[in-house]
């Protein structure tokens, strides 16, 4: 009775239909949709970023362009998803157009899991103002620059160590 039973359950109908009903596990909590621009060898490519928070509170990313659609793993924070999704972007020779690819955006450690702020190191709004404008990753504006890609983990350090010099060199001006 048992293999029956077990033959009749692992039947793909059966178990797609199972999964469906029963998958209410990593249900979409929050979601915002982004419309954004690829980059890509031939120019722009216009398509959809679907930013994810689930019921469990981790966040993930859907990457949509026409018709299909790719979604990363649950991650801790948004960021993190983010970065699996710039990684398996540069393996297709694609680059998302929003800040956090930009090479002068740096993030900004705010407290929270998803680091969804940071600082546009750019003239663009105005060279007058005396520190960098307040920026989200999904932002864009006309001045992008495509970022080189590594780990976040690499990136974190290299700004930990542009803030170390910058604050050595700031007692040095000030003698």
């Amino acid at each position: 009775m048992y293999s029956i039973c077990h033959i009749i359950r692992n039947f793909p109908p059966v178990r797609y239909i199972l999964k469906k009903v029963w998958s209410g596990s990593d249900r979409d909590v929050d979601k915002l949709t982004v419309d954004v621009a690829v980059l890509t060898k031939h120019g722009e490519r216009p398509c959809k970023l679907e930013f994810i928070s689930t019921e469990s509170g981790l966040a993930k990313i859907r990457f949509i362009y026409r018709n299909k659609k790719y979604t990363t793993d649950s991650h801790l924070g948004m960021i993190y998803a983010l970065q699996q999704l710039k990684s398996k972007m540069n393996d297709y020779g694609l680059t998302l157009k929003i800040c956090s690819c930009c090479a002068k955006f740096r993030s900004q450690v705010d407290g929270s899991a998803n680091m969804l702020k940071g600082k546009c190191h750019n003239d663009y709004p105005s060279p007058l103002l005396s520190e960098p404008p307040t920026t989200l990753i999904w932002n864009t504006c006309n001045c992008f620059e495509p970022a080189q890609i590594n780990s976040f983990i690499e990136q974190l350090a290299q700004e930990v160590a542009e803030d170390n010099e910058q604050k050595q060199h700031l007692p040095e001006s000030n003698k």
